[in-house]
């Protein structure tokens, strides 16, 4: 796939040079199907659940008179029946891990590192409904699906732009309008990150949001740091066999500190160890408590036959997956936050991390070898690999 209808008629080359993190890009008609992915019922059926992070905005801004509402899910039907007939939206995080259709969606940006991607984020708004005027901290394109929603986009914001005083959400205090556009079943607008938007639905509708993980240096070095623990570093101190005598005791000099940055760069100066890390950071799942499903046991043989019958093995939607590169001939595998052993197949393996589906085509050189189909036997018990009529079959 080109990526020229997705894109508006751009490469995936000239959008990633010319609009990533740099400025918004509308497309009219970029996903025609998008309308089929969900509906209101099945979204607010999701949010009743108790494993699915979900959350109403109540409110708009009217001048002094603004006054914003946040409930968190899970929900029940009463919370429904309260609720007014206008300004309020409901948000549905993840919905892409409950509902399979949102696949393929997810496969039309695979020319973003497919590690880079954290959710499809769901919302239904009722008439005038928003969730304010805000910025995000990540990349994030938004899909109308049912309905029009108007979005005003404002300017770059950070650490200058000045939030309003809730005790739940990031609104802002001021916006300046740059640009606006209604957006039409099928139409996209990509934003950047940090760029202040505000979108209010024209009657109710439903808008998908792609959003993607955007490690903070907080978050990065307080894994860097477990690993160091993990890794059992303590025998590595500080030491300073040159020290001369101080002519000032209560003085840091700039030899201690260049020191400690030392101890700092050698725990990072073994790229493999360094790699390790990074990897299964990037891949522990999205929801500390998130497990996949064991599946029920299969034989390596019936795992074949259905494949060589066409049917096709789907990766686990909340599951993570992604290797690394360790010589020109061996990778590693890892999903879920942890290193995941597997025969000396590393075409199979970068297949599998390549593609959210595994086809016949794909596979059909393995499924004559015994080490393959134990191994994609394996990922099917745990519950990372199932095959898409699963389902229907009990």
């Amino acid at each position: 796939m080109s990526g020229l209808a997705l894109l508006g008629g751009l490469s995936r080359q000239q959008f990633l040079e010319e609009y990533w993190q740099k400025k918004p890009l509308l497309v009219r008609q970029a996903v025609p199907d998008a309308a089929s992915y969900t509906d209101a019922d099945q979204l607010a059926g999701l949010s009743l659940e108790r494993n699915i992070e979900s959350r109403i905005i109540i409110g708009a801004d009217k001048g002094k008179n603004s006054h914003w509402q946040l409930l968190q899910g899970p929900f029940d039907e009463k919370t429904y029946r309260k609720l007014p007939k206008t300004e309020w939206t409901l948000l549905v995080q993840a919905v892409n891990f409950y509902l399979p259709q949102f696949t393929p969606l997810l496969e039309q940006f695979d020319f973003i590192p497919q590690w880079r991607i954290d959710d499809v984020m769901v919302s239904y708004a009722a008439p005038g409904g928003s969730v304010g005027p805000h910025y995000d901290n990540y990349d994030v394109f938004l899909i109308q699906a049912q309905g029009q929603r108007h979005w005003r986009i404002g300017e770059f914001c950070g650490a200058h732009s000045v939030l309003r005083k809730h005790p739940h959400l990031r609104l802002l205090k001021e916006f300046e309008q740059q640009a606006e556009w209604v957006l039409e079943p099928g139409d996209m607008l990509y934003l950047p990150p940090r760029l202040a938007h505000y979108g209010i639905a024209v009657g109710e509708c439903i808008t998908y949001s792609v959003g993607f993980q955007a490690p903070s240096l907080p978050e990065t070095a307080e894994y860097f740091c477990n690993d160091i623990l993990e890794r059992g570093l303590n025998d590595i101190r500080y030491t300073d066999p040159d020290l001369s005598l101080p002519q000032q005791t209560g003085l840091l000099t700039t030899a201690a500190i260049d020191r400690i940055k030392g101890l700092l760069i050698q725990a990072l100066d073994d790229k493999s160890v360094l790699a390790d890390w990074v990897a299964r950071m990037l891949t522990e799942p999205k929801y500390d408590d998130y497990s996949p499903l064991a599946s029920k046991a299969l034989s390596n043989s019936t795992i074949a036959t259905r494949l060589m019958h066409g049917e096709t093995l789907h990766r686990d939607e909340g599951s993570r997956f992604l290797f690394t590169q360790v010589s020109e001939s061996s990778v590693k595998l890892y999903i879920n936050g942890a290193n995941h052993p597997h025969p000396q197949l590393d075409t199979l393996v970068t297949t599998l991390c390549n593609h959210r589906v595994l086809t016949t085509e794909m596979v059909a050189p393995y499924l004559k070898s015994a080490p393959a189909l134990n191994w994609l036997t394996d990922l099917y018990r745990q519950g990372l690999l199932y095959f898409a009529n699963d389902a229907t079959e009990d």
